[in-house]
């Protein structure tokens, strides 16, 4: 059997259990009313992580969603938990974003609504969300209700989530992707249709073989390397267990280059594998770049001088020198390889750091952030950095720089001061498309009503990201006061957006009031 079959039989034996729980039935009674099953659907991860199955329940036949939105009768929507896990904070954000694409943004009864959803929920949790008339809507979990809110306009917003012409969605809309035949409304036994699918699988089934799994090995120099696989969730340790394959690891230690090597496991194999990291080099600058750095210190009149000099290179000095020491703030620096700082008054000063790295960085999801940048307006200090995350899935390390730092997120947002945000990538990839959709609900959730104002300058920004991004890579979102918001990718220009209106909303999305991720707000604000 091809290697496509044997993926194919396995996933069939994960979906068992998953459809099992949630199946969805033909009708529901609420009290002495049947509610028929009219259609049910998925929302998917960017159409590829399935988060819960719904299923909508009325008290009569109709497939016209905006009849359905506008009907004042009893109606149900219950809904499966099929991801491996749904954190409060995802629950949090899924609904803002489904408010604000339907206009309801701004619902009061949107934080009573949200208070339902305070705990995580776990694979094969299911919620049901019933609508009376003069009742309102009440939500109950696992069969436990948790609460009720009043009034047909929220209603309306919320089944408008599901059904309304704003949801793009065509695997969530679930009012038209499924109408149940009239013989099936009878309850069937939940045992026929998984019977069914393991018997297909029984048949599909390969000869049990088996399969010896290789050893992997690493010696590391230094000895406290890190070591990490790229890809999967495995956590590496000697002799690690591995079916054969091609895995991909980082090696990243302080002071010394990262690198990163594929190794081959064959099957039954002993790998063992010697990694010699190098350590970094600080005085391989180019001589141009080095006489630029000299002479933006020179207006703080302090002094450089390298571990291998005992005196010390006055900074006032701007002639260039073909052996400078190294800079003590690395400019720009890649984010992957940042400048060990030399020891002068101005870096030796204790920062916040999230983890530990080499003198005057941290690291942070892998990736080695600098505890300072250069913009057209000086030197701007590392405020905080944190994982962005959706669903679960890491997408990127942010790190926010300021002038000086500062616990206020709204203040930040409204400040006319040079700041700059760096993206740098941790997941597979994020394709054009993707980053048009985030960018767009993003800027919604933000903006609000003033979003008509902005749309002409946020499709303009969103155009900057239309090639996508691979792991590894980053942009620079730069504001300077006075000149515009300016985007570079991996170091290169993209373009600018003027207006400080579309600067305010930008810096929002990620520190305002209603941030898209608050565990990625409350790292760019305390570095925690």
């Amino acid at each position: 059997m091809s290697k496509k079959s044997y993926l194919i039989v396995f996933m069939m034996f994960i979906s068992v259990p998953i459809l099992w729980a949630s199946n969805i039935p033909n009708s529901i009674m609420h009290g002495k009313s049947k509610l028929l099953l009219i259609g049910e659907g998925t929302l998917k991860f960017y159409g590829m992580i399935e988060v819960y199955k719904g299923g909508l329940y009325l008290s009569k036949e109709t497939k016209n969603q905006q009849e359905i939105i506008e009907m004042d009768e009893p109606m149900a929507v219950k809904l499966f938990v099929t991801a491996r896990g749904y954190k409060k904070e995802q629950w949090e954000m899924g609904w803002h974003n489904g408010f604000d694409k339907v206009g309801q943004g701004n619902m009061p009864e949107i934080g009573t609504f949200l208070s339902f959803f305070k705990e995580d929920s776990k694979m094969n949790d299911y919620y049901d969300i019933t609508y009376i008339p003069s009742q309102g809507c009440s939500i109950a979990k696992n069969g436990k209700v948790l609460g009720k809110i009043s009034g047909f306009a929220f209603k309306k917003a919320l089944f408008s989530i599901w059904l309304g012409p704003q949801q793009d969605d065509k695997n969530l809309k679930i009012a038209i992707l499924k109408n149940p035949p009239k013989e099936q409304e009878i309850p069937q036994l939940p045992q026929e249709e998984p019977i069914k699918k393991e018997e297909i699988v029984k048949k599909e089934e390969p000869p049990k073989q088996e399969v010896k799994k290789g050893k992997l090995f690493i010696t590391a120099n230094p000895q406290d390397a890190k070591i990490r696989f790229i890809g999967i969730s495995k956590k590496f340790s000697q002799g690690i267990e591995l079916e054969k394959g091609k895995y991909q690891i980082s090696i990243m230690a302080q002071g010394y280059e990262p690198e990163k090597k594929v190794i081959v496991i064959k099957e039954g194999e002993e790998k063992k594998e010697t990694v010699n990291l190098k350590k970094k080099d600080l005085v391989s600058l180019p001589e141009q770049k080095v006489t630029t750095t000299i002479i933006a210190i020179a207006k703080n009149t302090t002094t450089v001088a390298t571990p291998k000099q005992e005196k010390a290179i006055p900074t006032t000095s701007i002639e260039p020198i073909k052996t400078a020491p190294p800079a003590p703030e690395p400019i720009t620096p890649a984010p992957t390889k940042p400048l060990k700082p030399s020891p002068t008054k101005e870096t030796s000063a204790p920062t916040t750091q999230v983890a530990s790295g080499p003198v005057g960085s941290f690291e942070i999801g892998g990736i080695n952030i600098p505890d300072s940048m250069m913009s057209s307006k000086g030197k701007l200090i590392l405020n905080g950095a944190g994982i962005r995350r959706k669903f679960g899935i890491k997408i990127y390390v942010g790190a926010l720089y300021l002038k000086q730092k500062t616990t206020d997120g709204e203040k930040i947002a409204s400040a006319d001061e040079p700041m700059i945000t760096r993206m740098h990538l941790i997941c597979r990839g994020i394709t054009g498309r993707q980053f048009s959709d985030v960018w767009t609900d993003s800027f919604k959730r933000v903006a609000g009503d003033k979003i008509a104002t902005l749309e002409e300058r946020v499709n303009q920004f969103i155009a900057f990201f239309k090639d996508g991004a691979k792991e590894g890579e980053y942009f620079d979102i730069v504001y300077s006061p006075g000149d515009a918001v300016k985007v570079s990718k991996n170091g290169s220009v993209l373009g600018k957006i003027s207006g400080f209106d579309f600067k305010e909303a930008l810096f929002s999305i990620w520190v305002g009031a209603r941030p898209v991720d608050a565990n990625l707000k409350t790292g760019m604000l305390t570095g925690k």
